[in-house]
């Protein structure tokens, strides 16, 4: 195990150059596939995932806030992610960012969604969700219909 070696790898960013506590993943358009990784659970530290435009499906994990829970920006746009959105979601409390446009999600919007009082930006359009919007705290959320 050497310290910092997974800081040396394309799109991490550690904390610290000298110690292996992940701060950020930012794998955009990297062209990876398969399901959500669940190994992530191992970088309980990091605060931005950004996985956005990959080839990822499956469902999200419904346990998803235990495995990131102290996450600040979330993007996983532009996948092919299915089934529904975890209600979990909602545990990940410093959440201000949550991208989940462009997937293949289907159901209603978990109405725990709006306990996220950080959240200011969020997107799932082009999804296939039905029901009805959660009343979300608009003077701090922007919501864009053209993403």
């Amino acid at each position: 195990n050497t310290p910092g070696y997974i800081c040396k790898f394309n799109g991490v960013t550690c904390w610290h150059d000298d110690e292996n506590r992940v701060m950020s993943i930012q794998l955009s358009g990297y062209g990876l596939r398969g399901e959500f990784p669940y190994g992530i659970k191992n970088c309980s530290d990091m605060t931005d995932l950004e996985l956005a435009n990959n080839s990822f499906s499956g469902p999200l994990p419904s346990n998803i806030a235990s495995l990131i829970p102290s996450l600040t920006i979330l993007d996983l746009s532009g996948n092919s992610f299915s089934g529904e959105i975890p209600a979990s979601l909602s545990n990940i409390i410093f959440l201000n960012t949550l991208m989940l446009q462009h997937n293949q999600l289907t159901g209603p919007l978990p109405p725990e969604l709006v306990l996220l009082e950080r959240l200011s930006k969020f997107s799932v359009a082009d999804n296939q969700l039905t029901g009805a919007v959660p009343h979300f705290n608009v003077t701090t959320l922007k919501m864009k219909a053209d993403d």
